[in-house]
């Protein structure tokens, strides 16, 4: 084996003697079709049938060896991560050696940047991973995110530590934000392990800690009655009432077609979750409406209907949101007798607990009856 290590270069002259001398060494039986310099963990493959010069027929390789069950094993190291690949010969693995590092020349710009950057992993995740399975408005919250928050957090993705990520959530003390960046690191990280980007996920030891949310409240029985008041045949007071009746969310409003208005029910087929398709009573005047309007029945923006409720409800003098009326929904849903589990229905959730908790808010003083008289034969008799 020295004496062939002693042959720098193979040529034509000496390729005779190099072929016999690795025939007798390692008694390869493709040895008559391939010529192998070994050096080390080294080697040069020529082609016998162009022996003028290494460049000429051959390429450079790494980590190439025979295993003790007869495989060839070829190790390589590429964007920081190893990775092996076997063959029942060692022209196979050569020949996968070369096409693996060469799907790694051939990915995509930003895919080969995602993986040695946390931050364009960060952003594949959101445009491939997530974008595709959440509403128009639930992936601007994730592009926030994002964009404008984890873009602060700078290293290669493999070196991130949870210290790091700690550090980070620490600085954006108890805020929505704060939640909204844990729950984000959390599938970014595990997403990353799935793919074999990371040898663990380090998002698991994240604390979150304590967050102060603004608690969001319905609409009082005055201020239902102000916006009831102002309401007219425009494009806004179509949404504001069918978030009374309907209680659906902006971006489920859109999936509304006269098809889905069946004998005083409506089928909303939300995406938030499981429980987010569902058919909700409406009342004969209110089915009435509904198919009055030309299809598409709901097909604004959601940034152009925000900003015009937002003009509605300052022009009557009130503070209010879109989610405003969802909670006033669930809340009228509970004065009207709606037993638990139609209301969780009704609003698309998976637990009642989120429906009472959070998105129901009573007032010991208002009645069925006051409901009734506010909005007449709009509201079904559950």
């Amino acid at each position: 084996m020295d004496e062939l290590l002693t042959l720098t270069t193979i040529t034509a002259d000496n390729a005779q003697l190099a072929r016999k001398k690795l025939l007798v060494l390692i008694g390869y039986s493709e040895a008559e079709e391939e010529i192998y310099k070994f050096k080390r963990n080294n080697f040069v493959v020529i082609n016998g049938k162009n022996l003028s010069s290494p460049e000429q027929g051959g390429e450079k390789m790494k980590g190439i060896r025979k295993r003790k069950d007869g495989r060839w094993e070829g190790r390589l190291s590429l964007n920081g991560q190893r990775y092996s690949v076997y063959g029942k010969t060692q022209k196979e693995c050569y020949e996968k050696v070369k096409n693996l590092k060469q799907s790694f020349k051939n990915a995509k710009i930003e895919e080969r940047h995602a993986i040695v950057n946390f931050f364009g992993f960060a952003q594949l995740w959101l445009e491939k991973y997530k974008k595709p399975e959440v509403s128009e408005d639930t992936f601007k919250v994730y592009s926030n995110i994002v964009n404008h928050h984890l873009v602060n957090i700078k290293g290669k993705l493999v070196e991130i530590t949870t210290t790091k990520l700690q550090e980070y959530l620490n600085s954006e003390g108890k805020t929505r934000t704060k939640e909204l960046a844990y729950q984000t690191l959390k599938q970014i990280f595990r997403k990353a392990l799935e793919l074999d980007l990371v040898k663990k996920d380090v998002s698991q030891f994240l604390v979150k800690g304590k967050v102060e949310r603004k608690k969001r409240v319905g609409f009082t029985i005055e201020e239902q009655k102000l916006i009831l008041s102002n309401l007219s045949n425009n494009t806004v007071s179509k949404y504001i009432l069918a978030y009374l009746m309907l209680g659906a969310r902006l971006s489920e409003l859109k999936s509304i077609k006269k098809s889905n208005i069946k004998n005083n029910y409506v089928l909303i087929e939300g995406t938030k979750t499981s429980n987010a398709i569902r058919w909700v009573k409406i009342s004969d005047k209110y089915q009435q409406i509904l198919l009055s309007y030309q299809e598409p029945i709901f097909n604004c923006q959601a940034d152009t209907i925000k900003a015009k409720m937002r003009e509605f409800f300052q022009k009557i003098g009130i503070k209010g949101s879109t989610h405003m009326l969802r909670h006033t929904f669930a809340t009228n849903l509970y004065y009207l007798g709606v037993d638990d589990n139609a209301r969780k229905q009704y609003l698309g959730h998976s637990s009642i607990v989120v429906t009472n908790d959070i998105y129901t808010h009573l007032d010991p003083t208002i009645t069925k009856q006051d409901i009734l008289n506010l909005y007449g034969d709009l509201y079904p008799i559950f």
